[in-house]
């Protein structure tokens, strides 16, 4: 026979219960603990979907936030419907369009550009096909469509390079072909913030386009002007478009790299074409202008090779023609500048 088991004594009994008590209050904090990291990741999470950068709220294809929180009906997807009466009489969408690293004096409360927007436009093609739908629209409205096989043939450009579209001068006059104007500072923006972001050809092609239509014109825009989209088109974009540098480009030497630009003349160094074009330290910030610049990313997508397209090739030659008149205008009083 088994022996039977002897009652427990009180202080077994209150022992298991003081073991059962434990226990109990030690699932209890376990389960607060874990409800308390639950609403903790809860809190984090919501809070990291709070704070997307604006531009890339605005831009995103799933956020679809309008620029303008008090009005639904300026997401990017609206935007793209807009009239040339609309893109040329609104003034608070060209900042989140094409934003730059520098505040706007037209629109100070717009958002900038960040490292943070840099490199998620960089590491998602869907974020610059976008830029570039927006890019193609703002030409249409300039008065360009890009080139199709056939057309490039017929006008002896590559596919995808601006043309005028029909009654090219008629739209080009109205927008940008004068001897100063709003969509000039625009178009500025234009090229500074697809450079950052990763646009590198359509940007220099709508410089090199810009200057050929100017100059079947007969020199409309002032040469300031031009400089300023020349500089904006090929200097290191760490250099704002008004940075008040001499530097005057040059061509390069046969391997396209060691070129040596003058340097400006209270400098007592010169600038490689290479460490001009990849970008070359600058504490903008030091300066006293209260930013401190954003670099020219390099990624695999853009090697230096890259950058030395037949458009900047052409843009130098266009420097060459357009540089006389430049030092002609900077003689006399120069064209009233408006803010970005």
């Amino acid at each position: 026979m088994q022996a039977e088991a002897e009652p427990e004594s009180d202080a077994d009994m209150h022992s298991g219960s003081d073991s059962t008590l434990t226990e109990l209050e030690s699932n209890s904090s376990v389960r607060s603990e874990s409800d308390s990291d639950d609403q903790m990741q809860s809190a984090s999470a919501s809070a990291s979907e709070t704070e997307v950068h604006p531009i890339l709220a605005f831009y995103d294809s799933e956020h679809k936030a309008p620029f303008d929180p008090e009005d639904p009906e300026t997401t990017f997807e609206h935007v793209m419907l807009w009239t040339d009466s609309e893109l040329e009489h609104r003034h608070d969408y060209i900042q989140h369009l094409f934003p730059i690293p520098e505040v706007s004096g037209a629109n100070p409360n717009a958002p900038v550009l960040t490292e943070e927007v840099r490199d998620a436009f960089i590491a998602d093609p869907d974020l610059q096909e976008n830029m570039r739908r927006a890019w193609v629209m703002m030409m249409a409205f300039f008065g360009w469509e890009l080139a199709t096989e056939e057309m490039a043939e017929g006008a002896h450009v590559r596919v995808g390079y601006p043309v005028p579209r029909r009654h090219f001068r008629d739209l080009a006059e109205q927008t940008w072909l004068q001897h100063s104007n709003h969509n000039q500072l625009r178009i500025t923006r234009i090229i500074r913030s697809m450079r950052i972001l990763g646009l590198y050809e359509e940007a220099q092609m709508m410089t090199s386009a810009l200057m050929d239509a100017d100059e079947a014109a007969q020199n409309v825009v002032n040469a300031e002007t031009l400089g300023i989209w020349f500089d904006t088109s090929i200097r290191p974009v760490c250099y704002p478009p008004m940075f008040p540098k001499n530097d005057v480009p040059v061509y390069p030497d046969e391997d396209g790299t060691e070129e040596v630009m003058p340097a400006d003349d209270h400098e007592d160094e010169t600038i490689s074409r290479q460490g001009f074009l990849e970008g070359a330290s600058l504490d903008y910030e030091a300066e006293g202008r209260g930013h401190p610049g954003i670099y020219e990313p390099h990624f695999p997508e853009h090697p230096l090779s890259a950058v030395l397209t037949p458009d900047v090739q052409s843009l130098y030659q266009h420097y060459e023609r357009f540089s006389p008149r430049l030092r002609s205008e900077r003689d006399s009083e120069s064209p009233e500048r408006l803010s970005l």
